[in-house]
């Protein structure tokens, strides 16, 4: 399992040219949803500072949430969130090629929408957020977010950083 560091999130949208692109990395980051998700939500499923995603309401940042709305009233959008140009809803297989297109014009390899999953995982709790809130936030057990960080070596970098402070 692959993520990326907060200087490659932060590379990944500046590389970025396009507004709802760089909208879509966004709310896959931040809210830790899956594609699926990610192209069923609707307009009215953007809550100011939360998206209802699957009867889970996901946080999102201001900037975030400022920058939806400006999205949504300047399309005049009213139905689906995300539309491709030709005004259908954006597929997954779509969104799979922008990232896969975007990371590599960013850090010169490929990587996967999970790949922003897993990211706000690892962030999240080493950034102290709790294993109950970050599977609240996600949509999975804190069980499935334990074995994500054990499988990145997250826990076991964390556990030798408290044991130094002593």
């Amino acid at each position: 399992m692959e993520y990326l560091s907060i200087n490659e999130v932060k590379q990944l949208l500046v590389s970025v040219d396009d507004a709802r692109d760089r909208l879509i990395i966004r709310v896959l980051y931040e809210t830790g949803c899956e594609l699926t998700e990610l192209v069923n939500m609707d307009v009215s499923d953007v809550l100011g500072h939360t998206i209802r995603i699957n009867g889970r309401y996901a946080q999102v940042s201001g900037k975030l949430a400022k920058d939806l709305s400006l999205y949504i009233h300047g399309n005049g959008m009213d139905a689906k969130l995300f539309l491709t140009r030709q005004s259908g809803s954006i597929s997954e297989k779509r969104i799979r090629q922008l990232i896969q297109e975007y990371s590599f014009k960013a850090f010169g390899r490929a990587i996967t929408p999970q790949a922003l999953r897993y990211s706000h995982i690892v962030h999240a709790y080493t950034n102290g957020v709790l294993l109950d809130n970050i599977a609240k936030q996600i949509g999975i057990t804190p069980f499935r977010i334990f074995q994500i960080i054990a499988d990145q070596k997250i826990m076991k970098h964390n556990y030798n950083q408290f044991l130094g402070r002593i």
